[in-house]
C-alpha cells in the first residue's frame, strides 16, 4: 500500500503545531469575584473561569507590568518580562478594556504581534461608545474628541486576530469606526452560577418588576411608583444625587452572589438613563450596543426581562422568547398588566431553559469551539 507522505508529513507537522502552542488570558484587574455590592468584576471573573476550562494559563492582571514616567509608557524589557512564558504562534486572549494609558494598551499589542501572538481581545465595553462630549475622563482612547477617541480604541482593537463582541449593534457601529478583522459576536455574556444554585421561586403574582444596578445613573427610578398594575424592587446602594421614590420596594444592596435570592417573581428590568418615557443621556444611549450584564443576571436567576426595543439585545430577547420589549416603561406597564398567566409562563420556561445555558458558560464556549479551541476537558486543545 502506498503512503502519502505529503499528508503525513502535514498531519505530523500539524500535531507539532499543537503541541507548541499554548492559550494564555490576562486582564486589567483581579479574576476573582468581587464581594462588594456591584457586579463589576464578575464578568471578568466569569470569563476566565471559562478559559480556565480550555487550559489558559492565566498570566495576572496587566496592572502588574511595570511602567515609567508616571505610568504613562512601558519598556519592552517590563513587556518581555511579563510575557516571559509566551513563545511565538501562543495564543492570548485579553478581556478588554485594559484600563492603562492608550500608548501602554498600544504598546502591549505592538509587543505581542511582534512575538507573533494570536491576540484574542474579549469585549466587555468599549469607553468611547459610553462618554459625553467635553468629559473630562478621556478613557482608554485617550483624546477629547469622541469620534477620536473611538478611533483609538478601533485601532487597538484592530491588533487582534479576532475580537468578541457582545451585539450585532456594536459590531456595526466599531466597523463604521473602521474595525476590519474577523468578529465573533457572544449575543449575551454567562452568568456562572453553581448547578445548586435555586431559581427564583414561582409566585402567583408575577407583575413585579426588579430593577438590580448603579442607582446613581438610573435616575429614572424617580418617576416610578407601585399600582395596581406593578410592583417596583429596587436594589442598589442609595443613590447620592436623588431620593427614591417612598412608593417603590427598596430591598437594598448584595453581593452578586447573593442579589438573586432576594428577587420575587416577575421581570427584570434592562433600561437606563434620565426617564421613563424613553431612553436618554449617554449611559441610556450606551444601550444601543452594549449587553448588560444585569440582563444575563435576571435570566440566570430564571426570570424574563424588559428591555428597550432599540436596544443592542433586543432582537436576542425577542428570537429567544425570554422577555419583552417596550419604547417606554409605561408601556411595559400596560403590556405586564394585561398579560395572561399562560403568556407568562411561556416567557418564565424560555428565560429558565436558557438561563441555564448562561449559568454553564454556553455563550463563551460556543465562540471558542468556532476558533476551533477544544475544551481541554474533552480533549487536546486544537488552536486553528
Amino acid at each position: 500500500m502506498e503512503v502519502d507522505l505529503v499528508s503525513t508529513n502535514i498531519v505530523k507537522l500539524k500535531r507539532d503545531e499543537e503541541i507548541r502552542m499554548t492559550l494564555y488570558n490576562t486582564q486589567f484587574g483581579s479574576t476573582q469575584a468581587d464581594k462588594a455590592f456591584n457586579a463589576a468584576s464578575k464578568p471578568v471573573a466569569d470569563a476566565a473561569s471559562i478559559f480556565a476550562g480550555y487550559g489558559s494559563k492565566d498570566l495576572g492582571s496587566l496592572e502588574h507590568i511595570k511602567r515609567i514616567l508616571g505610568g504613562h509608557f512601558v519598556t519592552k524589557f517590563a513587556l518581555r518580562t511579563f510575557f516571559s512564558t509566551i513563545s511565538a504562534e501562543d495564543t492570548v486572549i485579553i478581556q478588554y478594556p485594559i484600563y492603562l494609558p492608550f500608548r501602554v494598551n498600544l504598546k502591549i499589542l505592538e509587543y505581542l504581534t511582534e512575538q507573533h501572538s494570536k491576540i484574542i481581545l474579549f469585549v466587555h465595553d468599549v469607553d468611547s461608545l459610553r462618554k459625553a462630549e467635553g468629559e473630562k475622563f478621556k478613557g482608554v482612547g485617550n483624546a477629547n474628541s469622541l469620534e477620536q477617541s473611538l478611533k483609538n480604541e478601533v485601532r487597538l482593537l484592530n491588533y487582534a486576530t479576532t475580537v468578541i463582541l457582545p451585539t450585532e449593534a456594536m459590531e456595526q457601529e466599531l466597523t463604521k469606526s473602521g474595525l476590519n478583522v474577523d468578529v465573533k459576536r457572544l449575543n449575551m455574556y454567562d452568568y456562572l452560577l453553581p448547578s445548586s444554585a435555586p431559581y427564583v421561586q414561582d409566585t402567583d403574582a408575577f407583575n413585579n418588576i426588579i430593577f438590580a444596578g448603579n442607582l446613581n445613573k438610573s435616575s429614572f427610578i424617580q418617576e416610578l411608583h407601585n399600582s395596581n398594575s406593578v410592583k417596583y424592587q429596587i436594589f442598589g446602594l442609595k443613590p447620592a444625587t436623588y431620593t427614591l421614590p417612598k412608593d417603590v420596594n427598596y430591598e437594598g444592596a448584595f453581593p452578586p452572589d447573593q442579589l438573586s435570592a432576594h428577587f420575587k417573581t416577575g421581570f427584570g428590568l434592562v433600561w437606563d438613563g434620565e426617564s421613563s418615557q424613553e431612553i436618554t443621556g449617554v449611559y441610556g444611549k450606551y444601550l444601543r450596543y452594549n449587553c448588560p450584564y444585569k440582563t444575563s443576571n435576571f435570566l440566570a436567576a430564571g426570570i424574563p426581562v424588559v428591555v428597550w426595543d432599540e436596544s443592542g439585545i433586543a432582537d436576542f430577547v425577542v428570537q429567544k422568547q425570554v422577555g419583552i420589549v417596550v419604547k417606554s416603561l409605561p408601556q411595559m406597564e400596560a403590556i405586564v398588566s394585561k398579560m395572561t398567566r399562560k403568556e407568562f409562563n411561556v416567557l418564565l420556561k424560555n428565560a429558565r431553559t436558557f438561563g441555564k445555558q448562561l449559568r454553564d458558560g454556553e455563550m463563551t464556549k460556543s465562540v471558542m469551539n468556532q476558533l476551533g479551541i477544544v475544551n481541554a476537558n474533552t480533549e487536546k486543545n486544537s488552536f486553528v
